[in-house]
């Protein structure tokens, strides 16, 4: 048997029942996104912008709101993370001054 009649067989009564399979990429950066937001806020920030964007082409054909929703909060909670940073920028720069001046 052909492997593509396989695929379709397998696939076939799940479209025919009307239930949208998963789209797993978006899932996955979503959840990428949440765990990079927290460690590095840039690459939260791409990995999100990339997941939301593919939810949005998908949407269609998948079930995609669970990654979509996932992206946004990878999204948000790397923009905390780059507003926590900037504001924490200064105390952080004097702190180094006051650490070389001490050393030297």
């Amino acid at each position: 048997m052909d492997e593509n009649n396989i695929f379709k067989e397998q696939v076939q009564p799940v479209v025919e029942s009307g239930v949208k399979p998963k789209h797993t990429a978006s899932l996955v950066l979503g959840i990428l996104s949440i765990v990079f937001a927290i460690l590095f806020a840039l690459v939260g920030d791409v990995l999100a912008i990339i997941g939301i964007i593919l939810a949005c082409v998908k949407r269609k054909e998948y079930n995609t709101k669970a990654g979509m929703i996932l992206s946004i909060i990878g999204l948000a909670l790397a923009i905390a993370n780059h507003i926590i940073g900037a504001l924490l920028l200064p105390q952080i720069l004097s702190s180094l001054v006051v650490w070389h001046r001490y050393l030297s």
